[in-house]
C-alpha cells in the first residue's frame, strides 16, 4: 500500500468518527435488537436534527452485518469534504539511516579501564599519608598557639607596665609597730620596736629560774624577798619585816632580793641596791668592786642576830690587790650619813666618838665608830680582798671568824 493512501484514509476515518461520535445519540437497546434481529424496536425518543447523521441512515436494514458497507459520504455532506493540507511530515518517519560506529575490541576496553582505576594503597601508606596530615595540622596548631601566648606576654607586660606608671594610684606609706598592751598584740601607728607578732607573744611566761649567787662567807639560811619590776622602791620597807623575823643567835642569814618580770626572774646587783636603799658609795670604792657591782654574786647582804636582836650587815667582793686604805678613811666624815639607811630605824642616836678608832681582833685590822646605844656601831675591815661593812661589834668579830676559820 501506497504511504500517502494509507495517511489518507487514516484522516478519512478520524473525520467520520469525529462527526459520528458528536451528531449521534445512541442507546443500547438499539444495539441489542440489532445484534438479535428483531424487527420490532422500542420507540425511540425525538429524532436528532436532519442534517446530523444517524446509525439508522448509515446501515441500511437489507443489508447482513457480515457485508461491508461503503458509506456515500455525499448523502451525508452533499460533497466531499476538503482534505486538511500537509503542513509537515513526521521527522521520524523520513530520519536518514545513520551506520552505527563499530564496536571497538573488549580488550582495548579493558586496557583503559585499567587505567582509569587508580590502584589502591596500602594501609601503611594510608597511615603514614595520615600521620603526615595530623603533623602538619599539629604543627599548625603549635606555632598557632605559641603566637597567641607570645602575643598575650606582650600585652601584659606592656599593660602592667602602662598601669604601673600611669594608672595605679601610690597610697602614703604608713609605718606601724606592734607592742604588747593588755596581754594582747596591738598595732601602733609609727616607727617603733615590734615587741610581738601575734597575742601568745603577749601572754605572761613562767620565765626561768637565776642562778643562785654564792655566798661570800659561810652561811646560816637564805631568805629571799621577791619584789615585781616597778616595785623596787618597796625594798626598805620589806628589809624591816626581815629584821623582826626570828633567827638564831650567833648565825647570819643570807638576804636575796629578786626581781620579777612576765618574761625574766633575775636577783638585784649591788649597783641597783644602793640607790634603791638611798644609800651611797665612794666613786673609788665602787670602782674597786668586782664588776662594779653589775652582779649579784659580787656582794652578800646579810642578817646577824644577837642577844639585842639582828643587826644588818653587807660585804663587797674587791677587786685583787685593791687598797682602800686611804679611800675609806676619806669616806669616814660621811659615812653615818651615807649608810643611813642600813641601820633599818634601830633607834639609831648620835656617835659616841667623834672620830673613828683603831681595833683589832684576830689580827685583823678594824676601823670602828661607836654609837649611843653600845649594841650599834659602823665598824668597817678589808680581809682577803672583801670589805666587811657591819653595825655592831659582835657582827664584826662573827664574820671575821667565819672568814679566818
Amino acid at each position: 500500500m501506497d504511504i500517502k493512501e494509507d495517511i489518507q484514509a487514516q484522516l478519512d476515518n478520524k473525520e467520520t468518527s469525529k462527526q459520528l461520535t458528536g451528531s449521534l445519540i445512541q442507546t443500547m437497546l438499539k444495539d441489542l435488537a440489532i445484534l438479535k434481529k428483531e424487527k420490532k424496536t422500542p420507540s425511540l425518543p425525538p429524532s436528532p436534527p436532519s442534517r446530523l447523521p444517524t446509525i439508522e441512515s448509515i446501515r441500511k436494514p437489507d443489508f447482513g452485518l457480515d457485508k461491508p458497507v461503503k458509506l456515500d459520504r455525499s448523502k451525508f455532506y452533499g460533497s466531499e469534504l476538503p482534505r486538511p493540507p500537509i503542513t509537515s511530515r513526521p521527522s521520524d518517519i523520513f530520519k536518514p539511516l545513520t551506520v552505527p560506529k563499530p564496536i571497538s575490541p573488549l580488550s582495548s576496553h579493558l586496557d583503559q579501564t585499567k587505567k582509569s582505576i587508580k590502584p589502591i594503597k596500602s594501609i601503611e601508606s594510608i597511615e603514614s599519608e595520615i600521620e603526615a596530615e595530623s603533623g602538619v595540622e599539629k604543627d599548625y596548631l603549635k606555632l598557632s598557639l605559641i603566637g597567641l601566648i607570645v602575643i598575650f606576654i606582650i600585652g601584659g607586660i606592656g599593660g602592667f607596665f602602662y598601669w604601673w606608671n600611669y594608672v595605679r594610684i601610690v597610697a602614703p606609706l604608713i609605718t606601724y609597730h606592734y607592742e604588747c598592751q593588755d596581754f594582747q598584740c596591738i598595732s601602733i601607728e609609727g616607727q617603733g620596736e615590734n615587741q610581738c607578732q601575734v597575742n601568745k607573744d603577749c601572754q605572761p611566761v613562767e620565765p626561768i629560774e637565776p642562778t643562785v649567787p654564792t655566798p661570800l662567807i659561810s652561811i646560816y639560811k637564805t631568805s629571799v624577798i621577791e619584789l615585781s619590776v616597778g616595785q623596787e622602791n618597796l625594798l626598805f620597807d620589806e628589809l624591816k619585816k626581815a629584821i623582826d623575823e626570828e633567827q638564831t643567835v650567833n648565825t647570819s642569814r643570807r638576804i636575796l632580793i629578786k626581781i620579777v618580770s612576765p618574761t625574766e626572774k633575775k636577783y638585784m646587783d649591788l649597783a641597783t641596791l644602793i640607790p634603791v636603799l638611798k644609800a651611797s658609795l665612794p666613786l673609788g670604792i665602787v670602782q674597786a668592786i668586782t664588776d662594779k657591782g653589775t652582779k649579784a654574786d659580787n656582794y652578800t647582804l646579810f642578817f646577824y642576830s644577837q642577844s639585842e636582836g639582828n643587826r644588818l650587815g653587807i660585804i663587797m667582793s674587791l677587786k685583787e690587790g685593791a687598797d682602800l686604805t686611804q679611800e675609806l678613811k676619806n669616806w669616814e666624815t660621811s659615812i653615818e650619813s651615807d649608810l643611813e639607811p642600813f641601820f633599818l630605824s634601830l633607834n639609831k642616836q648620835p656617835a659616841a666618838t667623834v672620830e673613828f678608832q683603831d681595833n683589832v681582833y684576830q689580827e685583823k685590822a678594824i676601823r670602828y665608830l661607836n654609837l649611843a646605844d653600845p649594841s650599834l656601831s659602823i665598824d668597817y675591815a678589808v680581809i682577803n680582798d672583801k670589805l666587811i661593812i657591819t653595825f655592831s661589834k659582835e657582827s664584826m668579830f662573827a664574820i671575821i671568824d667565819n672568814i679566818v676559820n
